[in-house]
């Protein structure tokens, strides 16, 4: 399970995520997916809980699922939006 940052707020803008960071004055924009999962990750969902979702959302097969998720943290936890939780 994940944290997102402690200063950061999210708007959806036109099917378009927008991912403020007030702490570091950084915006991320995110497509749709992003933001369903964002929203996901913020209420505290597990990674198979995510997978499960995406996949019955998208109708994707779990394991693609699972692999476009595990780059999509991986990428929100190099930019700092989010971190493991402890």
């Amino acid at each position: 399970m994940w944290k997102t940052a402690v200063h950061t707020d999210a708007v959806e803008l036109d099917g378009e995520w927008i991912v403020l960071d007030g702490e570091r004055y950084v915006v991320t924009r995110l497509n749709e997916t992003g933001g369903f999962l964002w929203n996901l990750i913020k209420k505290g969902a597990t990674l198979s809980m995510l997978t499960e979702e995406l996949s019955e959302k998208y109708g994707i097969p779990q394991e693609t699922a699972r692999a476009d998720i595990e780059a999509f943290i991986a990428h929100l936890k190099e930019i700092g939006l989010i971190r493991d939780a402890a």
